[in-house]
């Protein structure tokens, strides 16, 4: 019995995905703006339940784009808009049940599409992702982590931009799904899961989140590490010297302007305390829990020769990007995406990249700082990029550029 009710949700949750999803071809922009390209769509696999499309058009940052065709919306609004008041006025009488009833179906929905999502996305790994990834090598343990290992340069080689995410986030989504599993196992749980999806959306897979939701993380997540920053620079007495760069913008930052700050931090790896390294390290942004000092010490030096191979890689193919893609970009390299439209981001990223890849030229990072596994501790030493990496990291999250 339960067998068929669980068939039967399966196919309701994949007739419901389908009609989300050709409802969404028909989204796009505007077609008046400054460069006639257009932010790509059809690449951009994760549809959110939000009725709206996420992307916002060149000529106004504020509206979000749900059709191409005004008509269509203010015939669609004539047609149904006494219906929709007549809907309000009825749950508006029908007081905390009507308001209880709302949140039953919103769950609903935010349940399918996450069940849903997950589906498709495990599909879509195991039948086009995973025989492409079968090129890397990589080991059973290094498949059922995040992220790509630092030293796999072979996943710009073989892998789309599109495909490396879809790798990591599948990945991502797969281990969330063991705390949910955890949580649904106590008796009673269901009842909690309204509070569950509303306060621990990150221990959930994507599908359960709209993109308000990512974007709200986004933030929350930026003044974490805005505060670990302020601490930083309080602690080495930096204050002075880091307001009187007085950055506006990325365009504002040299190399030469950083260069002073690097015999201001203490960057002695192997007597520093572990404390300090996890400051270090989520500055960079990477995640600290249950990793030794050499772990944190090996993800300190290799981030920004990582982060470099992959900023060229990802230039190739930059307009393949969407206006999602581009906000995750932003937020992962610690710029600030808010009030930019596409081709702003896009312009923003690649001066990045050229910010980037000109610190490395002058410090020599590229020779030292390759990403070579068997490369000894004293040998990275030898090179100050990813001292000036931490630098640049440090002044973008200060300056919110």
């Amino acid at each position: 019995m339960l067998r068929n009710i669980g068939k039967k949700n399966i196919q309701s949750y994949k007739r419901y995905y389908c009609s989300i999803l050709n409802n969404n071809k028909n989204l796009s922009p505007s077609s008046q703006q400054q460069p006639q390209q257009q932010p790509p769509t059809n690449n951009y696999r994760h549809n959110y339940f939000s009725d709206v499309q996420n992307y916002k058009p060149y000529e106004d940052d504020n509206i979000l784009v749900k059709s191409n065709n005004n008509e269509i919306n203010n015939n669609y609004k004539k047609n149904h808009y006494h219906q929709d008041q007549q809907l309000i006025s009825v749950q508006s009488n029908l007081g905390f049940i009507g308001s209880l009833k709302n949140q039953m179906e919103k769950l609903t929905k935010i349940t399918k599409n996450g069940l849903v999502t997950l589906w498709k996305d495990r599909s879509f790994y195991k039948d086009i992702l995973l025989p492409k990834s079968s090129a890397l090598n990589e080991s059973f343990t290094k498949r059922i982590l995040p992220t790509f290992p630092i030293h796999n340069q072979d996943s710009f080689r073989y892998l789309t931009f599109h495909e490396r995410k879809s790798i990591v986030s599948y990945r991502i989504d797969r281990l969330s799904m063991i705390p949910l599993s955890i949580f649904l196992s106590i008796p009673f749980s269901t009842l909690a899961l309204p509070f569950y999806i509303k306060f621990l959306p990150g221990l959930l897979p994507r599908g359960f989140s709209e993109r308000s939701q990512v974007l709200s993380r986004h933030h929350k997540i930026t003044s974490l590490r805005r505060r670990i920053v302020e601490k930083v620079i309080e602690g080495y007495g930096l204050t002075n010297e880091i307001n009187e760069l007085a950055f506006k913008s990325i365009s504002d930052i040299t190399p030469l302007k950083l260069k002073p700050l690097q015999y201001k931090l203490d960057f002695n790896l192997e007597d520093m305390k572990r404390s300090k390294l996890k400051k270090y390290c989520r500055i960079l942004g990477h995640t600290t829990w249950f990793n030794s000092k050499s772990s944190l010490i090996e993800k300190f030096l290799n981030s920004g020769s990582y982060t470099i191979q992959e900023n060229e890689a990802i230039a190739k193919e930059i307009n393949e990007l969407t206006f999602e893609d581009l906000q995750d970009l932003l937020y992962s390299r610690s710029l600030e995406y808010d009030g930019l439209n596409y081709y702003d981001m896009k312009t923003k990223f690649l001066n990045y990249v050229s910010l980037l890849k000109s610190i490395s030229v002058i410090e020599d990072g590229e020779k030292d700082l390759a990403l070579n596994p068997n490369t000894n501790l004293s040998n990275r030493h030898q090179s100050h990029f990813y001292k000036q990496y931490l630098i640049l990291k440090i002044v973008l999250i200060h300056y919110q550029v």
